[in-house]
């Protein structure tokens, strides 16, 4: 369990405008059916704050877009359920997935133009 967060993704104010993404590519020997975020810069109240954060995302699982996901602006984790609806005709086999998150809107951060995500997490594995 993590008890302290020590580090975060975050974007320039060069690049943190809209279209901003990040991509990961996983091999699963399951499928997930469930991601968590925790938005912002979540070191402390006052970092999470002062930095931008991420109000909306566009998820899409290998080129496809999949959802949009609306992000509160509160510090700790947000779980999204996305179900079985991405990979519902796959039954033990390997997966391998890149999924992409690409910022649509974000709230403003105090002091900083930074948008930060502390963490992006798959499970819920079924």
């Amino acid at each position: 369990i993590m008890k302290k967060i020590l580090l975060a993704f975050a974007l320039t104010a060069a690049v943190m405008t809209a279209g901003a993404q990040v991509t990961f590519s996983l091999e699963y020997a399951y499928d997930f059916s469930g991601i968590n975020i925790i938005n912002g810069y979540s070191k402390s109240k006052t970092a999470w704050k002062n930095n931008s954060r991420v109000k909306k995302l566009k998820l899409s699982v290998n080129g496809e877009p999949k959802f949009i996901l609306n992000l509160k602006d509160q510090m700790g984790g947000q779980y999204f359920d996305i179900g079985n609806a991405l990979f519902k005709d796959r039954v033990n086999e390997m997966h391998n997935y890149t999924v992409t998150f690409e910022i649509l809107d974000v709230y403003e951060g105090d002091k900083y133009d930074d948008t930060a995500i502390t963490s992006i997490g798959f499970g819920s594995c079924y």
